[in-house]
C-alpha cells in the first residue's frame, strides 16, 4: 500500500477548508447533493458544506484510492470539527491497527445510545433537546 506524503513541519492537515484545493487527494461522490465551499456567517470563514438526500449519497473519502493509506502514525491528534444543521450526519474514521485490523469509529445524529465492540465504536451524538 502506498502512503500519502509526508506532513510538512510536523503537522498533517488531511483536510483544511481554507487551502486553495481543500479537496485535493480526496475522493468524492455527491449523489442528489452537493459539496461546495461557503463562508460561514458565524465564524466568517471559509468551508465546506456536504449536502444529500441520505448521508450515503454524499461523502468524501480519504485517500481516495483503496491501495494507499493516510500513513498517519501514533501518537497523533485527529480533530474534527462539524456545523450540524439539521438533518442527519455521519461521519466514519476507519482505522489499521499495528497488526492489520481495520477499526471503525463512526458518529450519526441518529445515535442515541453508545456501543462498543473490538472493531467499530459509536457513541452518542444525537441532537440534545
Amino acid at each position: 500500500m502506498a502512503a500519502l506524503p509526508a506532513p510538512k513541519g510536523g503537522i498533517h492537515h488531511l483536510l483544511f477548508a481554507g487551502a486553495d484545493e481543500p479537496l485535493s487527494g480526496w475522493d468524492v461522490s455527491a449523489r442528489n447533493g452537493w459539496v461546495r465551499r461557503v463562508k460561514d456567517d458565524h465564524i466568517r470563514e471559509r468551508c465546506l458544506e456536504l449536502h444529500g438526500a441520505h448521508p450515503d449519497s454524499c461523502y468524501i473519502t480519504l485517500p481516495a484510492r483503496l491501495d494507499e493509506v493516510v500513513g498517519v502514525k501514533r501518537p497523533q491528534v485527529f480533530t474534527i470539527v462539524l456545523k450540524l444543521t439539521g438533518g442527519h450526519c455521519v461521519v466514519e474514521v476507519l482505522v489499521r491497527d499495528e497488526s492489520g485490523q481495520l477499526r471503525r469509529l463512526r458518529l450519526s445524529t441518529s445515535q442515541s445510545s453508545t456501543r462498543v465492540s473490538p472493531f467499530l465504536a459509536t457513541p452518542a451524538a444525537g441532537y440534545g433537546e
